[in-house]
Formats: C-alpha cells, structure tokens, sequence
C-alpha cells in the first residue's frame, strides 16, 4: 500500500539538514511527499543545472529557495542554496507504518481505509482458492475494488514516468 498510496503514511516533521545541497530523508521516512508552504519551492534540477553546472558546491546558506526531487530516489532530495549543516526544513513524508505482528495490532492506517484493506483481503483469499467455481472473478472484482479504493487504474500499475507526480500514472 506504501507504494500505492504514500500519502495514506504521511507526517509533517522538521528535518535537519546536512552540509551541502544532497540531503537524504531520515531512516523512519520512506519518501519525500512535499514541502509545505511557499517560502520553499520546488524545481527540476535539470532546470538548476542548466542555469549554473556548479550549484551543488556553491556557498552554504541557512536560507532556502527551491527543492528538487526526483522519484526515482525517492529518499533523497536536494536543496538550493546548497546549506549549513544543522538548517532545518518542514518537510511532509512518507512514514513507515508499524509492524501489524499480532491480531491485536492495531493497523497503521485511518480508518477510511478499512474498506480497501478488506478488499485487498478479500483478493488474496479468492486468488489462494482460484480453482473453485466464480473466485477467480471475485478475485478480480475485490482487486479492481481494492484498486479504485487506492486512487489507482489497474491498467497503470507498475508504470512510472519522471514527468508526473501521481502515484500509478
């Protein structure tokens, strides 16, 4: 579900930044989903380099202007000005979720999301069962449930491209 759907895992937190414009998310974060507010704006590194090829040794600064991000990498980012070591920076990201580990365990989603989860269970046990009569159908069906409960075409799983953001396009 984390790759489907990040934003059901995220946190707003304050990130400390290291020295330099190459910063790595912390080990509890799985993706950077956002910098929130407008002080801080996102741009294509492409964009960066090709204004100035040096940028990412120029001088620190404690003062941000833009963010790249490229989800192929999703745990590291970059910032700009290149910063001192210690600035820290509000940052929106993917969260791993505990542990499910016994039956008790309480599951690391809202609660919007139980119908989804039941869906994708639901999925799982006909496709164990497939060889019995309509579960390969029902498998289908609780899968393209489990998939629209998500906000993904199951037509685009698996397809990713760096001109786009959405999860699943």
């Amino acid at each position: 579900m984390m790759e489907m759907k990040p934003q059901a895992f995220s946190a707003v937190v304050a990130a400390p930044l290291v020295a330099g414009a190459e910063q790595t998310l912390a080990a509890a974060h799985y993706r950077l989903l956002d910098v929130p507010g407008s002080a801080v704006t996102r741009v294509a590194k492409n964009h960066l380099d090709a204004e100035d090829m040096g940028w990412e040794g120029g001088e620190e600064s404690a003062t941000l202007y833009h963010y790249c991000y490229d989800e192929n990498t999703p745990r590291i980012f970059y910032v700009y000005p290149p910063v001192i070591a210690g600035t820290e920076l509000r940052i929106t990201a993917a969260v791993y979720p505990d542990e499910v580990t016994t039956d008790e365990s309480e599951i690391p989603l809202p609660e919007t999301y139980l119908p989804t989860i039941v869906d994708y269970l639901l999925f799982r046990a006909y496709g164990k069962h497939s060889k019995a009569q309509g579960n390969e159908r029902r498998s289908t069906e609780a899968f393209t449930r489990f998939a629209g409960g998500m906000g993904v075409k199951a037509t685009n799983l698996g397809q990713t491209s760096p001109n786009t953001t959405e999860v699943g396009s």
